[in-house]
C-alpha cells in the first residue's frame, strides 16, 4: 500500500504543484538512485551530529524558558526550530562538508 501506483501519483502531483510554487526543493539526497545514495549509517552519524549540538544550544539558550510551557508546546516548539534548521541550514551545509565521506567514488 505504501508504494501503490496511487500514492505513487498522489505524491508525484503534490511535488509538482508543491516545486511550481517554490514551497519545496528537493534536497539531492532524495533525488539520487538507490545505488548513488551513501550508506544509511553515514546518514544516521550526520544527523546525529548536526541534531545533538542544535538541541544542546537550545536546551542551554531556551531550557528555562521551555520549562514553564506545557510538554506538549515545548516539544512543538523544539520540534518546529529544530526541523527548520536541520532543514534549511544544518543537513545543506553537512552534505556539502561531508561530501567527500558521503560519496567516496563521486570526485
Amino acid at each position: 500500500m505504501l508504494h501503490s501506483q496511487k500514492r505513487l501519483r498522489w505524491v508525484n502531483r503534490l511535488m509538482y504543484i508543491l516545486k511550481k510554487h517554490r514551497v519545496v526543493k528537493t534536497h539531492k539526497y532524495a533525488r539520487l538512485s538507490g545505488q548513488n545514495k551513501p550508506p544509511r549509517y553515514k546518514v544516521f552519524l550526520l544527523t546525529w551530529l548536526a541534531i545533538y549540538p542544535l538541541i544542546t544550544g537550545i536546551f542551554l539558550l531556551f531550557g528555562k524558558q521551555l520549562s514553564l510551557l506545557p510538554v506538549p508546546i515545548r516539544t512543538l516548539l523544539l520540534t518546529g526550530v529544530l526541523v527548520y534548521l536541520m532543514t534549511y541550514i544544518v543537513m545543506p551545509w553537512l552534505m556539502a562538508a561531508f561530501h567527500n565521506w558521503l560519496y567516496p567514488n563521486n570526485k
